[in-house]
């Protein structure tokens, strides 16, 4: 609540942003309309009127409050606005049914490891009790903790032809021939973030017939346990043939992999 200046009256108030007068305080409007995670949390008298301001309800060392701080930095596909979370883009429905405020989903253990990457701490998806004082000091200090890669979110959708493709802040960026996994050794369906980035190396493993195998592979991005995109020399692609990774040409690699960054969420449908 807030006195006018006279000392006749008062305002306040309420979390949906309605303002209520009394005495001789005048009644000039009410607030866009808070909500259950972004209320109104105080007002402000000015000449003529007043400032209605929104807060964050919930505390950093929720989920709920990691994911307001989160968006605030850039590291969520949603603005935190004193209407709720907003969509920055238009986004695939694949990755708009995993978010959820308030609950631990894959979208927000992203944006966690897209964070901690980006300030040096190791790569849990979880933002431990010792961990909250930097995501807010980060907060509070938008350009040195804000999310300096964009927002990239990429789809391998094992329908003839197979393919890739990536979205990054909004737009589609490319969509390429990909291969998933041969019968018997398929690319597990589900969403993950990615955790591992490397260059290059040698592939190492056994093939279901028992031969093993050390396979040269470049622009190399782990997602699920040993499944990662990566190229590969192939005599065509679109179709099951890996071991389990997402295969693509050495120039859709090469161009993807740079966004392909830690945290960076891969749907394999």
């Amino acid at each position: 609540m807030a006195a006018d200046a006279d000392g006749g009256g008062y305002w306040m108030v309420a979390a949906d942003g309605g303002i209520f007068s009394f005495g001789d305080a005048p009644f000039v409007g009410s607030g866009t309309g808070g909500s259950i995670d972004a209320p109104a949390v105080g007002l402000a008298v000015r000449p003529g009127g007043y400032w209605v301001a929104y807060g964050q309800t919930a505390a950093a060392s929720s989920i709920l409050g990691q994911q307001e701080l989160l968006a605030m930095l850039g590291y969520l596909p949603l603005e935190w606005t004193p209407g709720g979370f907003v969509w920055r883009w238009s986004v695939p429905t694949t990755l708009k049914s995993q978010w959820t405020p308030g609950v631990d989903t894959v979208v927000t253990r992203g944006a966690i490891m897209a964070f901690e990457a980006h300030v040096g701490l190791p790569l849990s998806g979880t933002i431990s009790a010792g961990e909250t004082a930097l995501l807010e000091g980060a907060a509070a200090d938008p350009t040195a903790g804000a999310n300096p890669s964009g927002y990239t979110y990429a789809v391998a959708n094992e329908n003839l032809p197979e393919r890739l493709s990536v979205w990054h802040n909004g737009a589609l960026v490319t969509v390429t021939l990909a291969n998933t996994g041969a019968p018997g050794v398929g690319t597990a369906q589900g969403t993950w973030p990615v955790y591992e980035r490397l260059r290059a190396q040698i592939m190492t493993g056994t093939d279901p017939d028992g031969a093993h195998y050390a396979d040269p592979v470049q622009y190399v991005a782990y997602f699920n346990g040993s499944d990662a995109v990566h190229y590969i020399a192939r005599a065509s692609y679109g179709y099951p043939q890996s071991l389990g990774c997402v295969e693509l040409p050495l120039g859709a690699a090469a161009f993807v992999w740079p966004y392909l960054t830690f945290g960076t969420l891969v749907t394999v449908t």
